[in-house]
């Protein structure tokens, strides 16, 4: 496979499955478009992609944003318009690339969100009214429930935020009549929408930590702005500059993973796209591996961590002097088994993978007074934000 697409993406996934003998979360999912649409897996270093099924041929279009998926029983929706008209959702399943095709849909959505507490598919129907409404997928009934944008106001077009814990969205939503912008949130067990005042800075995308509840955003330009955002006061407070007037955002549902307090961004200068990955502390950022797709929407999606140990970069339970010797053979010896995590094989944790690691694993194992290997030592969750890939680890149950 090349790592120079095929086709170009029309969706994108990038999800955070629960592993499974040490299985990776961070898997990248896309749709081509057409002909045929397929549904394939995205290094996020090197861009190489592998198909996993086809969805749709010629006369269909997959909606954007209109992609979710079902971190429980890893399943993937999104929506996609037909010939005449009519709109379903299709589910797949992320196991066996196996397809179910719903009814058509008794209301058009613009947009798809859900809510793995519930397990409730949401959709967002088209103005005036736009309203969130329940989705039964098999059947195609929409329900609305609650009113978020009338006439003269608009919800900006990006995926909005779920936070499964109190079972609240969020969405971006613009006054013409007032000239502001304004976060609009639904309770959905009490069908109660709370509108905040005017946010201090535009928005063009929105997260929320599924753990703590925290929002964060990216502003309008110039510059764009990583904020993090206090519903109850609409005020945003820069964290970051992410890029002048050069720079575009494309979508990302559910963009922060609370395990690694990370959020997720597509980022193009106008020739290549790369992912972002912003710490959600500092604000501090590192580009992912460069796309040479477009990326109209993605997902990140969180099912529990990934856990490792540094320094164990053979993977077999415990850190010794077979650490350093399997590193240096997989830098320097030809045909040598690189590191399946290499997280674990960055020992010194400066993001990279090179001769540092296992001169530290030497000299934590053998000089006295040296800094002992940063978290995770035992089977934790890399807080560092980098671009390393870790597919497995078998050194941790």
């Amino acid at each position: 496979m090349s790592p120079i697409f095929a086709r170009t993406i029309g969706a994108l996934a990038i999800v955070f499955l629960c592993c499974e003998s040490g299985r990776a979360q961070g898997e990248i999912l896309g749709l081509t478009t057409c002909c045929p649409t397929e549904l394939r897996t995205v290094s996020l270093g090197s861009g190489v992609t592998d198909s996993i099924g086809e969805l749709g041929d010629v006369g269909t279009v997959f909606l954007s944003p209109g992609v979710t998926v079902d971190p429980v029983f890893r399943v993937l929706h999104a929506l996609r318009a037909e010939t005449g008209g009519t709109i379903r959702v299709i589910s797949v399943d992320l196991a066996t690339g196996d397809l179910v095709e719903g009814s058509p849909l008794s209301e058009p959505l613009l947009q798809l969100a859900y809510d793995f507490e519930s397990g409730q598919l949401l959709g967002l129907t088209n103005c005036c009214p736009s309203e969130v409404a329940f989705v039964d997928a098999a059947t195609g009934v929409v329900t609305p429930i609650a009113t978020v944008a009338a006439a003269g106001q608009s919800l900006v077009a990006t995926p909005p935020a779920l936070m499964p814990a109190d079972h609240t969205i969020y969405f971006i939503r613009n006054d013409v009549v007032l000239g502001d912008q304004r976060l609009v949130a639904v309770d959905l067990l009490t069908d109660v929408v709370t509108v905040s005042p005017s946010l201090t800075l535009s928005l063009l995308r929105i997260g929320v930590n599924d753990v703590t509840g925290e929002l964060f955003g990216i502003t309008e330009c110039c510059p764009h702005q990583f904020v993090s955002v206090d519903f109850a006061t609409a005020t945003a407070t820069p964290l970051s500059d992410l890029g002048d007037a050069t720079f575009t955002f494309g979508d990302v549902a559910a963009p922060v993973d609370s395990d690694t307090q990370r959020f997720y961004a597509i980022r193009s200068d106008g020739t290549d796209q790369s992912v972002l990955i912003i710490d959600t502390i500092t604000g501090g950022f590192v580009a992912g591996g460069a796309v040479d797709s477009e990326l109209f929407n993605a997902i990140s999606v969180r099912e529990g961590g990934l856990t490792f140990s540094r320094g164990d970069a053979n993977g077999d339970g415990g850190t010794d002097l077979s650490d350093a010797v399997f590193s240096l053979a997989a830098l320097f010896v030809a045909m040598s088994a690189a590191p399946e995590c290499e997280d674990s094989a960055d020992a010194n944790d400066d993001g990279a993978f090179d001769v540092s690691d296992p001169v530290y694993i030497l000299a934590v194992l053998f000089i006295p007074m040296t800094v002992p290997f940063p978290e995770p030592t035992v089977c934790g969750v890399d807080d560092t934000v980098d671009t390393l890939l870790c597919d497995t680890f078998g050194g941790c149950p």
